[in-house]
């Protein structure tokens, strides 16, 4: 009798046809791995009522065992068959290849238009692989920077899941509950679109490293989402290591003689950002570098420069960092490279970056003090700017024993002379302890009214 052979060959000659192509090796359908086969092929219709969900369940049972039939079922064309494969491939941790197709098929399937229960089902899956899915969930937000409003409820819902896949306590519990639903998940989604049954398409995959680079300098020059330029920065920043209960990063100096891959992506762009006709995206591009403790240049002091002017961020609800604060430290730790920018900044248009510029030679000591100590000694008589009076007072002091001859003069007002008194006296102070407090603010630059 030769029949059972015949009914063998003719089953596998069967699922053949029914999944496209030929199985890397001939499975019976007695065997468990054929049985798989037949499973999902059960997945991409419901002509016997429930045998989704038998055959569903069946799968999960299976395990890791399952994974050949799942992975050809991700590249069905038939919608429910390819959704339940991501479904129930997302319960396997999958990773490399398997893991971007899985979450770029659960993620197509987030708009929820056209077929009925798609978007809860996916959203379970997502949920339930947790942390290695948010790189592909955040990347749609990433492609649908700009896009129009309809394109944004993708954007939108993604979100939503973020808070559900964190490492939280809270997303725990969300997981927790996303993996019961698919424990016992019974099938009940259907075509409820127009026409032809097709499989939504695939979102975009993850931005390489460069393009994430790329996109960052971009959202440092504008805010057109809110918080897009904070994230930026921090995402910008090396934090080799933070200031003792301080969120200000330290200089990063490099600890291995080759910069590491991202380091190397990120540093050409921030010098191109320094020339970038947007102010914020200027400034920003300036503190990172300076934070870097890159050698001066003369694009990047002129950038120091023009942060003396504003102190835009230096907030919780900015960026915590004062441009102008950062600027000044550079330029007084470069005093050599930074003095001819100084100088010019004494002409500039600007009043505050005058003040500015004037008090860094001041603290600098830099030797032509005729160009700045007699603007800055007029900056101590009562006048409306708040601060500049305190900032030129306490750069006097800082200029130590040079600025004696210009405090000679006849004071114009009690204001000043009070402080011809203090600084007086606390450049002498100085000199016999050099540690000595001094009765001036240290708010560097940031406090002077902009």
């Amino acid at each position: 009798m030769r029949f059972p052979g015949l009914i063998v060959a003719v089953t596998s000659l069967l699922l053949v046809g029914l999944l496209g192509g030929a199985p890397a090796r001939a499975f019976s359908r007695e065997s468990p791995q054929g049985a798989d086969f037949v499973a999902l092929s059960a997945l991409g219709g419901d002509g016997i009522p429930g045998n989704a969900s038998a055959a569903y369940h069946q799968l999960r049972k299976r395990g890791d065992e399952a994974r050949p039939a799942l992975r050809r079922g991700l590249g069905s064309d038939d919608w429910q068959q390819r959704l339940l494969s991501a479904v129930l491939f997302a319960q396997l941790e999958p990773s490399g290849d398997d893991l971007s197709l899985v979450c770029r098929i659960l993620i197509a399937h987030l708009p929820d238009n056209q077929i009925r229960g798609d978007a809860t089902l996916a959203g379970h899956g997502l949920i339930a692989l947790g942390t290695p899915a948010l790189p592909y969930v955040d990347a749609v937000s990433w492609h649908l920077h700009g896009e129009t409003i309809e394109r944004f409820q993708l954007a939108e819902q993604c979100e939503r899941l973020r808070h559900d896949m964190s490492d939280t306590g809270f997303s725990r519990a969300e997981r927790a509950r996303s993996t019961a639903a698919l424990a016992k998940l019974r099938i009940n989604v259907a075509w409820v679109g127009p026409g032809k049954h097709a499989c939504p398409e695939l979102p975009a995959a993850r931005p390489t490293e460069q393009q994430g680079i790329e996109r960052l300098l971009s959202d440092l020059g504008h805010d057109e989402r809110k918080g897009n330029a904070v994230f930026a920065y921090h995402a910008l920043s090396f934090w080799e290591h933070h200031v003792a209960n301080s969120r200000r990063p330290r200089e990063w100096v490099p600890a291995a003689p080759q910069m590491p891959r991202g380091e190397a992506l990120i540093r050409p762009l921030l010098w191109k950002g320094l020339v970038s006709e947007d102010r914020q995206r200027r400034q920003l591009c300036c503190v990172l570098l300076i934070y870097r403790a890159v050698e001066p240049t003369a694009v990047l002091l002129e950038v120091c420069i023009e942060a003396l002017e504003q102190d835009e961020f230096g907030s919780y609800e900015t960026i915590d960092v004062a441009n102008a604060n950062a600027a000044a430290r550079y330029m007084l730790k470069h005093p050599k490279f930074a003095s001819p920018f100084l100088h010019g900044g004494l002409k500039a248009m600007s009043e505050t970056v005058r003040i500015r510029s004037a008090a860094i030679l001041a603290q600098a000591r830099d030797p032509r003090t005729q160009e700045y100590a007699p603007f800055l000694v007029g900056r101590l008589v009562s006048n409306d700017m708040p601060d500049d009076a305190t900032l030129s007072g306490r750069s006097l002091c800082l200029l130590g024993p040079a600025a004696l001859p210009y405090l000679e003069g006849k004071p114009v007002d009690e204001q000043q002379a009070h402080y011809f008194v203090v600084i007086r006296e606390s450049i002498h102070a100085r000199e016999a302890d050099p540690p000595v407090r001094i009765p001036f603010s240290s708010g560097e630059m940031y406090g002077l009214a902009r």
